[in-house]
């Protein structure tokens, strides 16, 4: 068995994340220590109440999807002090023995001191009740998710601005349906005057026979005024940057339909030769450890001639916000992701590598290439069903 599996297995049953990886360096596994004696488990420091825990009749483990799925939102931090590095433990906002409740909602990621508060009393009253732990966890899933986005945005201010691509139907569309003020955006009134968009904020620029939407003395104002609409989308929606984490265990359980996620690394374009002859169409494609994500564009849309010449063409190294549509097991297990892409820019440097995402890999949750082999073959059948966009 894997490592990281008995780590998952452990904390599943309410042990702390640092006791569970320090056990697995033992080589004690869950089942192991269901048949150890009590005063064994006593001398490993195992608390009475994991105990119960590992014995057969017992409390359920946390099923694994759903302990990925928390641990990943909350960034393997702590909801209440959101302190990176602390060991974690997952804890049942109601209690187990009067719900039964297993579901991500009632699940709440704390440190040792934090869960300690959650089942002390101060003057006969718990110190972080049911309500006042639902709502650090919902700001602190809300926050960790705009970091993301805050983090691409920041990244490209910083370093040359290069948005490679912008698909501007689909960005208009989500401006709106997040509440994006399309007339009020920096550069609409020059973009208007360029007539690269209309009074509504559209974007109207065609692109000429055999050559792309930037090509012009317009540019500058399309790019400007598309760019302002996907930094006030940024600013307004939750990013889960996904560029460490190809893995299908996090990702099959962290990712949903409709997410919006960025991925860097070495993508492949494909031109798509049955497409329209009016379209300049390309399927994209990145691919890692049995994880594929796939989309498909119009290279049309590209934002300059260096775009449209190479950097969307080959084999190349970029970053791409897309929108997931759907999560599906291929051959051999690969977990497939087809997505609409919105954006698609050169490499952030620093962005791949982020603080929680090699947390994960620490405590073992992100597993290695070719470490599913033992899994369950319909490990991921959750997924058979989400192909309706």
């Amino acid at each position: 068995m894997n490592g990281n599996r008995i780590e998952i297995a452990l904390i599943a049953r309410g042990m702390p994340s640092d006791q569970a990886a320090h056990l697995r360096a033992r080589g004690w596994t869950a089942a192991k220590l269901k048949t150890a004696k009590d005063a064994e488990l006593s001398a490993l420091g195992i608390s009475e109440a994991v105990m119960r825990n590992l014995r057969a009749g017992a409390r359920p483990a946390i099923p694994s999807n759903i302990l990925n799925q928390v641990l990943y939102a909350n960034r393997w931090a702590c909801c209440v002090c959101r302190t990176p590095g602390r060991p974690v433990i997952v804890h049942h906002i109601e209690p187990w023995a009067k719900t039964r409740d297993h579901t991500a909602g009632n699940l709440a990621v704390l440190c040792a001191e934090h869960h300690g508060e959650a089942h002390s009393t101060h003057d006969l009253q718990i110190s972080l009740t049911a309500a006042r732990l639902r709502d650090f966890k919902r700001r602190w899933e809300e926050q960790a998710g705009r970091d993301d986005a805050q983090a691409i945005q920041m990244g490209t201010q910083l370093q040359s601005d290069q948005w490679n691509y912008f698909n501007h139907l689909r960005l208009a569309e989500l401006a709106r349906a997040n509440g994006v003020d399309l007339a009020s955006l920096p550069g609409r009134v020059q973009a208007e005057r360029a007539g690269v968009c209309n009074e509504d904020g559209d974007i109207t620029a065609t692109a000429p026979d055999g050559g792309y939407i930037y090509d012009g003395s317009h540019c500058m104002a399309l790019y400007r005024y598309a760019k302002a609409m996907l930094y006030e989308l940024l600013s307004r929606t939750a990013v889960r940057n996904i560029s460490d984490d190809l893995d299908r265990g996090p990702l099959r359980a962290a990712m949903l339909p409709g997410d919006l996620v960025y991925v860097q690394g070495r993508h492949i374009f494909e031109d798509i030769p049955q497409a329209p002859a009016s379209m300049q169409a390309v399927r994209a494609r990145r691919s890692a450890n049995r994880v594929e994500i796939t989309f498909d564009f119009d290279r049309r849309e590209a934002t300059s001639n260096s775009a449209w010449t190479g950097w969307l063409r080959g084999a190349q190294d970029i970053g791409s916000l897309v929108q997931v549509k759907t999560l599906k097991r291929g051959d051999g297990g690969k977990l497939h992701i087809s997505c609409t892409v919105i954006g698609m820019r050169s490499a952030l440097e620093g962005l791949k590598t982020r603080t929680y995402e090699a947390g994960l890999y620490k405590a073992g949750l992100i597993r290695p290439f070719g470490s599913w082999d033992d899994e369950e073959p319909n490990d991921i059948g959750e997924w058979d069903g989400a192909d309706a966009e």
